[in-house]
């Protein structure tokens, strides 16, 4: 096809020269989603392979219904999902679209606000005798506090809300994991008081975890859509974020 014959020949213009990612982005990047532009337009319906990351835990519960939606609506786009907790790159790991969980830092990518995450306190009968009475957070300062690590690598602050009223609660020195579940698991088998977020609540129940302070609510991380700039857009990339935004839940919880 055409766009094969455009990367293929400007792969062979660059080839053995060290090129950053900015400029490869400007010689390859470009031409490609212009020519690829083209021939959407030509098409009509968007088609083609649409590569899409997303958080583990979070794209599995929250992002493939509306993916699975995407689908129905767009039956020749062709899917690619990656799901993983590291932070991708647009560019190096050739995606269209990433679903990023936690704060952005800079990018040349737009940026889109998709939801707000919210997490709920539990602990299991057991750890919770040992605990004694909970009906403040600040109750919590000097328990084991189980926490998830967002993809930067850093273990998630808690930030608790009720009618005005705002408390901050450090990670603390308990245990820290990249695996919602295994934080999950540690808390049914009383390490300490785990931070999950509210669209988990199913794996929650499974595991017959209490909740703490029902009435305060936990803010957890927002979560962004990034693709590239309107000029690198193709149709199936545009379509599906419009489509994703349009049917995006606002806050998991």
């Amino acid at each position: 096809s055409g766009c094969t014959t455009l990367r293929l020949v400007i792969v062979f213009l660059v080839a053995g020269s060290l090129l950053p990612n900015d400029r490869l982005h400007k010689i390859i990047y470009t031409p490609l989603a212009d020519a690829e532009q083209s021939l959407d337009r030509s098409h009509g319906e968007p088609e083609g392979v649409l590569h899409i990351d997303m958080p583990v835990a979070y794209g599995r519960l929250v992002v493939m219904p509306i993916v699975a939606a995407f689908k129905v609506a767009h039956p020749k786009v062709a899917l690619r999902l990656q799901f993983t907790d590291r932070i991708s790159d647009l560019i190096d790991d050739r995606l269209d679209v990433i679903f990023r969980l936690g704060e952005l830092g800079e990018s040349s990518m737009v940026a889109r606000r998709f939801d707000q995450v919210f997490f709920g306190a539990y602990a299991s009968s057991a750890f919770v005798q040992r605990l004694g009475r909970v009906a403040h957070p600040d109750d919590l300062r000097e328990a084991e506090r189980l926490c998830f690590t967002l993809t930067n690598g850093r273990p998630f602050a808690f930030r608790f809300e009720r009618d005005g009223d705002v408390v901050h609660l450090p990670a603390g020195s308990g245990l820290v994991s990249n695996d919602i579940e295994g934080i999950i698991e540690a808390a049914a088998l009383g390490m300490g008081v785990a931070f999950i977020p509210t669209f988990l609540a199913a794996s929650v129940r499974a595991n017959l975890l209490l909740p703490l302070l029902p009435d305060w609510r936990v803010v957890g991380p927002p979560v962004h859509l990034l693709y590239p700039t309107a000029r690198h857009l193709s149709s199936r990339v545009r379509a599906f974020v419009d489509f994703a935004v349009a049917n995006a839940p606002g806050r998991s919880g």
